[in-house]
């Protein structure tokens, strides 16, 4: 999500963070399945340009699974 992002693939990234939030949900990580749906709201809609602090959002659901001991692929 976060490299879709840095490239400029916001719909990729997009796609990324609402599958973080149905996972996240499924495994009853209600706090993380949040920070990610924050994620989701600032990056807006396919097509569009992300709303500020969209990276902030990424940065807050990075520590999240951090804190949850994830080690990203």
């Amino acid at each position: 999500m976060n490299e879709a992002a840095l490239a400029g693939d916001f719909d990729e990234a997009r796609f990324l963070a609402q599958l973080v939030v149905g996972k996240a949900a499924a495994a009853s990580l209600m706090d993380v399945a949040k920070t990610a749906e924050r994620v989701v709201c600032r990056l807006g809609p396919l097509g569009a340009d992300p709303f500020g602090g969209y990276g902030e959002a990424m940065f807050a659901l990075a520590c999240a699974l951090d804190h949850l001991g994830f080690d990203p692929i």
